[in-house]
């Protein structure tokens, strides 16, 4: 009989058997050999088991592998954001320094509405609006305000519900006006802190007063300043913003910067919410784009210039940045750097085919 997995050594022919004269040495006759069943079982674990760990290996450095490449993406991320801060403070106290040494006529960075910078190697795509060419929520007049909510889209029946929680914000006393809001229709509508009772430090806080939305916030705060006037200077005020107070839209304005932007504006914004007035208090805005035109940072900044010293003009004791704040990009800007990045990129492929 034959068990399964055994070997039969059977007798080898007599004259090819050597007797050895020990008889331990012996050969073997019908002798099975049979492997220990418990060998066999481990014999077939070996393969699976080799195959699980080999699969736990590769889980492991494949994991490995995608958080080191997380990793050197964030490290990335952290390298640009610092660069592009350094980059944005420098392109601050540049413009600071030539803000105070230049008058606005014949500063070059007043000349267009949108400048391009470039500060060690990377793009800057600025603007500089002097505060009395934006609308001052302290002390804009009351047409001005009208005026702007409308072209943004608030309806008629809110314009004035609108000026009136602002005015009440702004007002020392706790007596509403007649559209208004003061501290205890805050609580009814669980709206959070109460009205401040004096002049906005600056526009975030806007976001404060009752019926402001996200929307609205957002629409309204690019042509927004707690540093101009009661009216509006059209000489260097933001093109989108003199569209939108414009009663004809005033898309066919070719007018440059300056007197003749005043010139040109004027007669379409009507009386009532504009006057020619100098200041020392700007806005910049400044767009940091990657190669794509894409925004990488945009930040915006106030700024107030100093007196000029009478030994150097660009001597600016006394200017100083005001606040400094990351926001949301508008349209306008974002479409500007686009454009010069792809003229960049054009003139670098033309310069490399050459």
């Amino acid at each position: 009989m034959r068990f399964p997995g055994a070997f039969i050594f059977n007798d080898l022919p007599s004259s090819k058997m050597a007797v050895h004269p020990c008889s331990a040495h012996r050969p073997l006759k019908n002798t099975i050999f049979q492997w220990p069943a418990k060998r066999r079982r481990q014999g077939g674990l070996a393969l699976p088991l080799v195959l699980w760990v080999i699969t736990l290996l590769s889980i492991m450095a494949g994991g490995f592998a995608l958080l080191m490449k997380n990793e050197i993406r964030e490290m990335r991320n952290i390298q640009d954001s610092v660069r592009a801060e350094a980059v944005a403070d420098a392109a601050i106290n540049y413009t600071l320094l030539y803000l105070t040494g230049l008058p606005a006529a014949s500063n070059p960075l007043l000349a267009d509405e949108f400048v391009k910078l470039d500060l060690f190697g990377t793009p800057v795509i600025m603007r500089v609006t002097p505060a009395t060419g934006l609308v001052d929520l302290n002390k804009a007049r009351r047409v001005l305000l009208a005026r702007l909510f409308a072209a943004v889209g608030v309806d008629s029946e809110q314009v004035e519900t609108l000026i009136d929680r602002i005015a009440d914000w702004r007002d020392k006393d706790d007596a509403h006006r007649a559209n208004g809001a003061e501290k205890s229709e805050y609580e009814d509508a669980d709206k959070f802190p109460p009205p401040k009772n004096a002049n906005f430090d600056n526009v975030v806080e806007l976001h404060q007063v009752l019926g402001v939305t996200n929307a609205l916030y957002e629409k309204l705060a690019p042509y927004l300043t707690t540093d101009g006037g009661g009216a509006l200077d059209p000489s260097y005020a933001p093109r989108r913003l003199l569209e939108l107070l414009s009663e004809d839209g005033g898309e066919d304005v070719q007018a440059a910067r300056g007197a003749e932007a005043f010139s040109a504006w004027s007669p379409r914004l009507g009386g009532g919410i504009i006057a020619r007035a100098g200041s020392r208090a700007y806005r910049l805005e400044l767009l940091i784009p990657d190669r794509q035109g894409r925004v990488r940072a945009y930040l915006i900044a106030r700024v107030r210039t100093g007196a000029v010293s009478n030994f150097d003009k660009f001597a600016h004791g006394g200017s100083r940045i005001i606040g400094k704040r990351e926001g949301i990009a508008p349209s306008d800007i974002v479409e500007y750097a686009r454009s010069v990045m792809r003229e960049q990129s054009q003139s670098a492929e033309e310069t490399d085919g050459s």
